[in-house]
């Protein structure tokens, strides 16, 4: 636990909590050799991600029951350190941080009740020993699995105001919260979750597993959606192709993540500058353009705060395509938060990330992915649907099960799953052995 809290050199995104490597609230697929590749880079994570590697690691420990709890609504926490930022000696209690929702290094403190800061929303921390075990947190804290879950929320979460409780642990903001309806967190919220099924797995979602809006991703979408044009284009991604659109920039690392729903490719630019964060390339390529702009919407569903306050349509990037958002840089670079953009073209949904505005992303990456799209070839709708497959009925621990791919009309099986076919010689039929990493969920990780 105190490694995954202070030695691999993360530290918690504390404008949107937004997720880096896991896949979601309840668990899924975890990036593992993308976090492997992040270790001491100041890359940012949330809860979800902490929480992921606590149960990946206790999984290689001697035998132990875990548990992923997802608990909505958290609360207010009570003065304690956040993962990855400098100990404050002059904090309340010693601590670092009582604000980590929408805050800059210099607000991860403020005033008890004062009106700037923000609760968790919801928070993942793992459960150890079955349902009257004890929680660890690698994200705050660290909780180091000597607290029930009734201790672990009495020790972090804070109280409506109460006569027999310290100042730090009551707080008037519940009641002044402009939608009314902010409650701390109790044991009832706290409820187990599949959490982390496999490695280095695809976390596109299903149509049956879309995720519902908040408050803050239900105008995001609004400003989104001004001027959105119709582009039901799907796009042949050459990946090969692609990845040469960043050759020129030698210190990357690239990772390629499938499923049934589509595939994500990522690039993380690491720049040699103690101030300048990687910069994070995201390409998601899906079956139809219904799915990209679902896609984009589930994206900003997993932001922790109203993401309209930093989100626009700025004039300065000349981008056209049905869904886009760029970060105000008059507000965002003010408040030290870092570039982002993310659009939709078609069957692809962009996404990029970092420093230092999101006008210099635009003409550093944006501008030259979006014109490599727009000269792709397209696939008549249903292509990317030809393949069957069969799955054993069961498996063997330890040991290779075999999963065959029958792929017909290969020539009009073009990307974006190159690098599982492009080995085959072009024919009307195709059959080819892959391993496969299998889950507790019905999702298939190809691994070429």
């Amino acid at each position: 636990m105190n490694s995954a809290f202070s030695s691999f050199g993360f530290k918690y995104e504390i404008v949107y909590g937004q997720v880096k490597y896991a896949s979601e609230c309840d668990g899924g697929p975890f990036d593992l050799s993308r976090w492997v590749h992040g270790i001491n880079q100041g890359n940012f994570i949330n809860c979800y991600d902490q929480g992921s590697i606590v149960q990946i690691a206790l999984g290689l420990g001697p035998p132990v029951t875990t548990e992923w709890m997802y608990m909505k609504p958290y609360g207010f926490i009570q003065p304690t350190n956040i993962v990855g930022y400098p100990l404050n000696p002059n904090g309340p209690l010693g601590k670092n941080c009582n604000n980590p929702i929408g805050a800059s290094p210099a607000t991860l403190v403020v005033d008890n009740d004062a009106s700037t800061r923000k609760p968790f929303g919801n928070h993942v921390f793992i459960r150890v020993g079955g349902e009257n075990g004890f929680i660890a947190d690698a994200c705050a804290g660290p909780h180091l699995g000597t607290e029930t879950l009734q201790q672990y929320i009495d020790a972090a979460i804070q109280k409506l105001p109460n006569h027999s409780l310290t100042e730090y642990q009551i707080t008037t903001l519940y009641s002044s919260q402009a939608e009314g309806k902010k409650v701390p967190g109790t044991v009832h919220n706290a409820k187990v979750y599949t959490g982390v099924t496999c490695l280095d797995g695809c976390y596109i979602r299903g149509p049956n597993h879309d995720r519902p809006e908040t408050d803050g991703s239900k105008r995001a979408m609004v400003k989104a959606r001004e001027g959105m044009t119709t582009d039901n284009t799907v796009y042949a991604i050459n990946l090969d192709s692609l990845k040469d659109q960043f050759k020129a920039h030698e210190d990357k690392y690239f990772n390629l993540l499938l499923n049934e729903q589509g595939c994500t490719a990522t690039w993380d630019m690491h720049f040699d500058s103690p101030t300048i964060e990687d910069t994070e390339i995201q390409i998601s390529i899906l079956e139809s353009n219904a799915r990209a702009l679902k896609f984009f919407e589930n994206d900003l569903h997993t932001s922790e705060i109203p993401a309209y306050k930093y989100l626009t349509k700025p004039a300065s990037i000349p981008l056209a395509s049905q869904l886009f958002l760029a970060t105000d840089d008059s507000t965002a670079l003010e408040d030290g938060v870092s570039g982002v953009l993310l659009w939709v073209r078609g069957n692809v949904c962009v996404s990029i990330i970092g420093n230092p505005s999101a006008v210099e992303l635009w003409e550093s990456w944006g501008s030259k992915i979006d014109a490599f799209l727009k000269e792709c070839s397209t696939l008549a709708p249903g292509d990317l649907k030809d393949f069957a497959y069969d799955i054993p009925q069961t498996a063997v621990a330890n040991s290779d099960m075999t999963i065959t791919i029958t792929v017909s009309s290969l020539r009009r099986w073009q990307s974006p799953f190159p690098q599982m076919l492009n080995k085959h010689s072009p024919s009307s039929h195709a059959r080819s052995t892959l391993s496969c990493t299998t889950s507790g969920r019905p999702r298939r990780h190809f691994k070429p």
